[in-house]
Order: C-alpha cells, then sequence, then structure tokens
C-alpha cells in the first residue's frame, strides 16, 4: 500500500490498486462511512430541528433560566428593564495602596 493512501485507500485509482496488489472492495473491504456525507446529513438533521418553534421555545426557557443578563442575548417575549445605578467612567479605576 503507497503511503499516500494508507489512511484513505479507496482513493486508488485502479492501476495503483493494481500495482499495490490491494483491490478495494476484494482484497481489501470498501469503506463503511463516508465521513463527509455523514457530517453532511447530520448538520442537516440538526438544523431542522434547530430551525422549529419548539425548539426556540426551549432554548429562550434556558436562557431565562440560566443565562446572564449580561450576555448580549435579548430577551424574547419580555420588556427588559432598564439599568438603574450609576455607570463608572471610563478613567474612574478603583486602586489598592499597598
Amino acid at each position: 500500500m503507497p503511503k499516500a493512501f494508507i489512511h484513505e485507500p479507496w482513493r486508488m485509482g485502479p492501476e495503483e490498486q493494481q500495482a499495490a496488489g490491494c483491490r478495494i472492495g476484494i482484497d481489501y473491504p470498501e469503506r463503511i462511512v463516508d465521513h463527509l456525507a455523514a457530517a453532511k446529513e447530520a448538520r442537516e438533521r440538526i438544523y431542522a430541528v434547530r430551525r422549529t418553534p419548539a425548539f426556540r421555545e426551549m432554548a429562550d426557557a434556558i436562557q431565562a433560566r440560566h443565562g446572564s443578563r449580561k450576555s448580549g442575548l435579548a430577551r424574547r417575549g419580555s420588556k427588559t428593564r432598564p439599568r438603574t445605578g450609576k455607570r463608572r467612567k471610563a478613567g474612574d479605576q478603583r486602586s489598592l495602596d499597598l
């Protein structure tokens, strides 16, 4: 088996298989999983679920219960309260005398 194809022997052409004495499907098994196709299908299925209204409701409930108000995500369905208190200026740094 040539080193270039040691991890992906199914990419060898018929001439290379003949030269190596390793015919895919006869002397060496076909690959079981096409990783690129499997990953594409998994992504499509995940995104299909994420586009459903039920998923959005669940995500909003999790954010409302566990999320930080400072996360930058806007809350859905409820009005946010304005911040109260004084905001410090950029140069208003605290210091410790050690």
